[in-house]
């Protein structure tokens, strides 16, 4: 034997010259969400939100309103949990079939989507961490990762960082200049609408759009990635 076999073999899609997807995490919130639509509606943008159950629960016309308003929408467990740390089915029950029963009802939609709550848990490097996405697959969901990641959630960071952040990591991971290293190509902003202070994301969101576009990027719905997204 030259080479082991490995337990997973976990497989990227979707990338596509020149086009971006912007995605927001951890909503909705009552304070930074509806800035964050204002924002979208006025530079004629879209995105997705990957929206926690409990959030949504509180604020279920923050919900609608995204959908309403023609944005994606995913699923991003009830509690925002470690996933690699909980049961499976816990995770099918709880985190997974929860969230999708308070989205039927307070939207009356089915997302095919979902993001782990945190980083190490898109992007797996061990069995661990891979094994929860097994669940996710089972229940017939696309685990959406994001290569373009401004860590714009850390503390202190100025909308002027997180807007450079963007527009460097745009750039490196184009299709066009990676087309020899495909599993490092990305074409998913990572943002956050929810989950502590993110007055600097909302100030940087106009930035990012403007600089994207003015680099020749066109800001796409995922489902010009991915297909269909939600099922009625």
């Amino acid at each position: 034997m030259t080479k082991l076999p490995e337990p997973y073999q976990l497989n990227q899609f979707g990338a596509k010259d020149k086009k971006v997807v912007i995605t927001f995490d951890d909503g909705p919130d009552d304070v930074y969400t509806p800035q964050i639509l204002d924002v979208l509606k006025r530079e004629h943008a879209t995105a997705t939100f990957f929206l926690i159950g409990m959030q949504v629960q509180k604020f279920p016309g923050l919900a609608q309103r995204i959908y309403a308003e023609g944005h994606v929408v995913g699923n991003h467990t009830f509690t925002h949990p470690d996933i690699s740390d909980i049961s499976k089915s816990y995770m099918k029950k709880v985190e997974l079939d929860l969230t999708e029963r308070i989205f039927a009802s307070k939207m009356g939609i089915k997302s095919l989507l979902f993001r782990p709550p945190y980083s190490i848990d898109q992007e797996p490097d061990v069995a661990e961490q891979v094994r929860p996405l097994e669940v996710v697959q089972e229940q017939g969901l696309i685990t959406i990762g994001s290569k373009i990641d401004p860590d714009d959630w850390q503390r202190g960071r100025t909308p002027q960082q997180i807007v450079t952040a963007v527009m460097e990591q745009s750039e490196k991971f184009a299709v066009a200049s990676c087309k020899t290293h495909a599993d490092r190509c990305g074409n998913i902003i990572l943002l956050h609408d929810g989950g502590g202070d993110r007055s600097a994301t909302v100030k940087a969101l106009p930035g990012i759009i403007e600089g994207l576009r003015a680099r020749g990027f066109e800001i796409v719905n995922l489902e010009d990635l991915i297909g269909k997204t939600h099922a009625t």
